[in-house]
């Protein structure tokens, strides 16, 4: 099993490449996940739960589902950034604890 740091660190090199791929459409769609993912990255360092949970449940999978209705990720980019957001979660659940 992969540590979280590493499955977080797939996920950006995945989302450059989603990006590459025109799976994502537009530098701002782009920067706004790598850059959530690095706020989740350091939350998770940091230890603060409650910060890494709200990056997920409140950022990342909302946008995920509005960008893929407003077509600015395709149902690839979709899969991609949605399965692993939630592979992520499950995983940092197991590890530190459930959101709440």
């Amino acid at each position: 099993t992969l540590g979280l740091d590493e499955m977080n660190n797939n996920l950006i090199s995945y989302t450059e490449e989603l990006y590459q791929y025109e799976w994502i459409t537009g530098d701002e769609t782009y920067s706004y996940y790598v850059d959530r993912l690095v706020d989740l990255r350091e939350s998770i360092y940091a230890g603060d739960l409650e910060m890494a949970c709200s990056i997920i449940n409140e950022r990342i999978l909302p946008q995920v589902e509005q960008n893929l209705q407003e077509e600015l990720i395709t149902i690839e980019g979709y899969k991609f950034l949605h399965y692993h957001t939630v592979y992520i979660s499950e995983r940092m659940e197991e590890l530190l604890g459930p959101c709440e």
